[in-house]
């Protein structure tokens, strides 16, 4: 069976990734099963990934695509476990989870510091990629953000393939708004392309290296953001996911019923 995990951490998803997803997904289930591992369905790529598994479920019943939860050991208050619960707490489509495994208990300073939760959850997404063969990277190359990082850590895992996911429309967007950039703020990207250290950056700049992290981010959020606005002009290439508005609804009106 291909165990198939994913990195991804960009505020756009294009509507051409589900094709593509889509494509991948049947080219591995014409030579075995598949089973896709996630560590719960909070985003847009992830909703762009269930959709596409659910639409091959339905037009290919034949077809062994199965989808695996990874359980958070932390976030399991009790000894009593409740598949529905788990699902609908995840944010999955209702009975679309095959599996659930329980990720290993992690001891470090970020489990003993819920301050810390992001790099807890960034070691649960390692141990997953570590228990899969293939890995869907959703990245832009010229961009050096999250998604990015995450992408290059999973080339270094041995035996996992990493396939990349984007799109040349995208691409271009992105450097055209890197050209329109200031010059100091071209610098920073350019630096951070080049693989530069944020020490070396800072020692350059002579600004702190927690002032130059700062600042490179913020430029990186405002090329997002301006692509995100360039993808809405071209037919409705970004997708607008009613699903996350329900999603808090749903949380707003089970707080309201706690009280």
């Amino acid at each position: 069976m291909k165990k198939i995990c994913f990195a991804y951490d960009m505020l756009f998803a294009e509507k051409a990734n589900l094709k593509v997803i889509e494509k991948i997904l049947l080219d591995f289930l014409e030579k075995e099963a598949v089973a896709c591992w996630f560590n719960g369905c909070h985003t847009t790529f992830n909703d762009q990934v269930m959709e596409t598994v659910l639409k091959i479920r339905n037009e290919y019943p034949e077809k062994e695509l199965k989808v695996i939860d990874v359980i958070d050991p932390l976030n399991i208050e009790s000894n009593t476990f409740n598949a529905e619960e788990e699902e609908e707490d995840d944010n999955f489509p209702k009975g679309s989870v095959d599996e659930f495994v329980m990720a290993p208990m992690i001891d470090g300073r970020a489990e003993r510091n819920e301050n810390y939760f992001i790099a807890h959850v960034r070691k649960i997404e390692a141990w997953i990629w570590t228990q899969c063969d293939c890995m869907l990277a959703y990245y832009y190359p010229n961009l050096p953000d999250r998604s990015y990082s995450l992408a290059q850590r999973g080339k270094r895992i041995k035996n996992l393939e990493v396939i990349e996911i984007n799109h040349d429309v995208t691409k271009e967007m992105i450097e055209n708004r890197i050209r329109a950039l200031r010059p100091e703020e071209k610098a920073l990207i350019e630096n951070k392309r080049a693989g530069l250290p944020y020490k070396t950056i800072a020692s350059e700049l002579n600004i702190s290296e927690q002032r130059v992290a700062q600042k490179t981010k913020r430029v990186i959020y405002k090329i997002q953001h301006q692509v995100v606005r360039d993808l809405k002009k071209i037919d409705n290439e970004y997708p607008e996911f009613p699903k996350l508005i329900v999603r808090l609804e749903r949380k707003k009106n089970n707080g309201k019923g706690e009280k």
